[in-house]
């Protein structure tokens, strides 16, 4: 599975940011998000409800993205990580 984003390089803010700079990279980043696929959320968002405000996804999705306590491992990362050959360790 290769994921492929909007914006695979962000705009990068050079000097002082400023509200305008700031705006289009939360745009570029929510974009990123969204293609990612999710089942949380409602589902139809991506994972958009992991960098975006509670209230404002829940006024665009209807319904509250909720992230469950660590450690989780759902199926799309235990995918990528058994493809990769990466081992997955916990701590005690």
């Amino acid at each position: 599975m290769t994921l492929t984003f909007p914006h695979p390089v962000l705009t990068p803010i050079t000097g002082k940011p400023d509200h305008s700079n700031i705006k289009g990279l939360k745009k570029q980043l929510y974009s990123n998000a969204r293609e990612i696929h999710s089942t949380r959320g409602g589902g139809t968002l991506g994972h958009l409800g992991c960098i975006m405000e509670s209230a404002e996804y829940v006024a665009r999705a209807g319904v509250a993205y909720t992230i469950p306590p660590f450690p989780v491992v759902d199926e799309f990362w235990s995918n990528v990580w058994l493809r990769s050959g990466a081992k997955i360790y916990t701590s005690v």
